[in-house]
């Protein structure tokens, strides 16, 4: 008989999985949104872990452009 599978996407209790493709691993986390993704997850992917403290993914930057926008409208 199969085993039932469990649902809970954690491996570990805590453990926090990216945004994007909800896979647990080494993570980057938006300093705006407090998400979290892989570098290969974001577009174009980074090539290393900013060493900024004020790192913000894709979804904030479009966010941001687009105020930026509107307020010189």
């Amino acid at each position: 008989m199969e085993k039932a599978r469990d649902e809970n996407p954690f491996k570990y209790p805590g453990e926090i999985l990216c945004d994007k493709c909800g896979k647990g691993g080494k993570l980057v986390y938006c300093d705006s949104c407090d998400s979290h993704y892989h570098l290969t997850c974001q577009d174009p992917p980074l090539q290393d872990v900013p060493e900024n403290n004020d790192w913000k993914c894709n979804k904030c930057m479009e966010q941001k452009e687009a105020t930026e926008t509107e307020d010189t409208s």
